[in-house]
């Protein structure tokens, strides 16, 4: 669990348009049980931006979201293997999503 963590958000949205800005950093963090080791702290940015379109009983939102990154996070904690002092994994500092999101009431 890393010592400090600081979020911030802003949204803005005018139908159908909307827009969200996140921004998050976490202090470096443990990596094995005796705490000797670490992995970075890191600072991440998120933009979505999206459309929403409704009628009756219907809802379709399409949205992309992209992250952006000081420097590679954590992807996964695991064991230590035996033959290198390898905690973790990084993941990438940066990646997109694209996606359609659709709902029915009736």
């Amino acid at each position: 669990m890393p010592k400090s963590v600081l979020y911030g958000e802003l949204r803005y949205r005018t139908e159908p348009f909307y827009a969200q800005l996140e921004a998050l950093y976490k202090s470096r963090v443990a990596v094995n049980d005796p705490n000797s080791e670490f992995a970075d702290a890191y600072t991440t940015l998120n933009l979505m931006a999206g459309v929403i379109q409704q009628g009756r009983g219907w809802r379709i939102t399409e949205f992309r979201a992209h992250r952006q990154s000081d420097r590679p996070q954590l992807c996964g904690l695991g064991d230590r293997q035996r033959d290198e002092q390898r905690f973790y994994e990084p993941s990438p500092r940066r990646n997109m999503t694209i996606g359609i999101q659709a709902s029915l009431q009736f």
